[in-house]
Formats: C-alpha cells, structure tokens, sequence
C-alpha cells in the first residue's frame, strides 16, 4: 500500500470568525473562550481508508509466529542496511521530500 501524500488534507480546524472576533474586542479579552466553535472534519479519503482497513483480511499470523521462533532459536538475523533505508525512507515521507 502506497501511503505518501497521505496526510494532505486529513483534517481540518475551523473557528467561527465572528465568535473570534466576539471573543478578541469583549472586555476579558483574548482569553476568554465564550462564543468559540472548533470544528475537525474528516476527509473522504480518511473515510475510505478506514472502511477498507474494516473490511480487509490481512493475516500475518504465520510470519509473526516464524519470526517469534527465529528469534527464540537465535536465528533472527537483522540486516542493518535494510532498516537503515527504510528509516531513511520514513524520514523523507514525514518531511514531505
């Protein structure tokens, strides 16, 4: 599954500019949190990929318990340039490379 971009537009915050406004020129001043709506919207795309996680069938059961023995038997064996890569990778997703 290709998961770059997948941040882009997840969520959104709006606040109601009049009770912004409301808020900033009343006479406790900025602080105050009367009249103040704060919205989070989740996208389509967010909405798709959660009901395709629900209906998805992934079962890694067989790996997970092959890898549980390895590592049990000291066989696990973890190839350092791989990680490394993949870390590398992470890094440049996260930061939008």
């Amino acid at each position: 599954m290709d998961i770059k971009n997948i941040a882009g537009g997840l969520n959104t915050r709006t606040i109601d500019n009049q009770s912004q406004t409301t808020k900033n020129n009343s006479p406790q001043g900025p602080s105050s949190t009367k009249n103040v709506a704060d919205q989070v919207t989740i996208s389509s795309s967010v909405k798709d990929l959660e009901q395709q996680a629900k209906t998805s069938s992934v079962d890694n059961s067989v790996r997970i318990e092959e890898l549980k023995q390895a590592i049990k038997d000291g066989n696990y064996q973890v190839d350092a340039e791989k990680v490394a890569t993949k870390l590398i990778e992470t890094e440049l997703l996260i930061a939008g490379s």
